[in-house]
């Protein structure tokens, strides 16, 4: 059992690491002003690593800073990790306006080669955003071997603006990296 001296420790990390993030947000000259995002809109996340083998991260940002994460280990270590997160409630319109931007909303629904039949080990990625009713879900299978150049990087533009509050990122890296 972790000390109550580690604990308080680890939470004051998280919290210094959110209040960065904020500030970050706020001072960042990569958020588009202004922009425009209905009540009750909602970001998902889901990455999942190395098919049947691996883990399955899941975001979800809604309206107002309310943030949930679900880590999924499949095997070693195996088990489920769960948490709730208040962010930066412009944490969600950044990534918003941020996919406005990138013109998320005009990438077709999956981003694949044409040899991707078969989705086994690479990183499957989904973003989904709700706003005004109208959902948009754009997945993407392994990133690096996509044709479209462009339209990875508009994904992965909306995908690293909506991660950026969190506390917890998974490590996978991806090709803008």
């Amino acid at each position: 059992m972790m000390s109550s001296r580690l604990v308080s420790y680890v939470r004051g990390l998280l919290l210094v690491r959110a209040a960065l993030c904020a500030l970050d947000a706020f001072a960042s000259d990569a958020n588009p002003y202004p922009c425009q995002v209905s009540v009750g809109a909602t970001v998902s996340l889901t990455l999942s690593t190395a098919g049947p083998d691996g883990e399955t991260w899941e975001y979800k940002l809604r309206s107002g800073g309310a943030s949930t994460l679900d880590i999924d280990f499949e095997l070693s270590p195996s088990g489920k990790m769960t948490g709730s997160f208040e962010l930066d409630p412009g944490a969600l319109n950044y990534t918003i306006c941020e996919a406005e931007a990138a013109k998320f909303f005009s990438l077709p629904s999956r981003l694949n080669s044409e040899k991707d039949s078969v989705m086994l080990h690479g990183p499957n990625l989904r973003i989904s955003i709700t706003r005004a009713g109208v959902t948009k879900t754009v997945q993407i299978y392994d990133p690096d071997h996509v044709q479209s150049r462009a339209a990875v990087a508009s994904f992965m533009r909306v995908w690293d603006r909506a991660l950026k509050p969190f506390p917890l990122q998974p490590k996978w890296r991806h090709a803008s990296n």
